[in-house]
């Protein structure tokens, strides 16, 4: 429009191996490859200096990748001898960088349920937590890895939706942390 100042920035998508594969996708949505996920990282991190009113992306498989890329990032930044309140700042720190949208409440697993040990995080204390918070991370520990991050659907007017997850991970004795079951990665109907 003359005389407008408007920019629109375009970002079709991210690698999938459809494309590599000249095949098209149409309604589908593919996962997200490796060199997606680098192009993503890249794009979000030249989106921190933009100003921006509305970003629209696709639904469904692309926004459990978001929650289980958040996955990725409390893993990482769990380390024996750091307290849970350092590695929630760390993963809220790297999420913002990565321009993502979500909350981190991961605790250890005890015989029934939660056990002792520091909290990473509660769902209405994203500051910190007093007290258990200041609590070490410890290696040969069970974790729940429970978070969830939020993604707007544009197909449904634009809707907030959260993926929740809670995936059980060990902190090894070398610091290392896996997940004891395969986590989510893919819906799964029930019928």
């Amino acid at each position: 429009m003359p005389g407008s100042d408007r920019v629109i920035y375009t970002l079709r998508h991210a690698a999938i191996d459809f494309g590599s594969q000249h095949i098209i996708a149409g309604r589908m949505d593919p996962p997200i490859n490796a060199e997606g996920v680098e192009q993503i990282r890249q794009m979000a991190a030249a989106g921190l200096s933009l100003e921006y009113d509305l970003v629209i992306s696709s639904p469904q498989q692309r926004a459990l990748q978001t929650a289980n890329r958040l996955q990725d990032i409390v893993t990482q930044v769990m380390h024996p001898g750091q307290t849970g309140n350092e590695a929630l700042s760390a993963a809220l720190t790297a999420m913002q960088n990565e321009g993502i949208d979500g909350t981190v409440y991961s605790h250890p697993v005890g015989d029934h349920g939660h056990g002792a040990g520091p909290l990473i995080g509660l769902w209405d204390r994203q500051d910190g937590v007093p007290g258990r918070g200041d609590v070490p991370i410890r290696a040969n520990t069970w974790y729940a890895i429970e978070l969830q991050a939020a993604s707007r659907v544009p197909e449904w007017d634009d809707q907030l939706v959260r993926m929740m997850l809670e995936e059980d991970a060990e902190v090894a004795a070398d610091g290392t942390v896996r997940w004891i079951l395969r986590r989510q990665s893919e819906f799964h109907l029930v019928r």
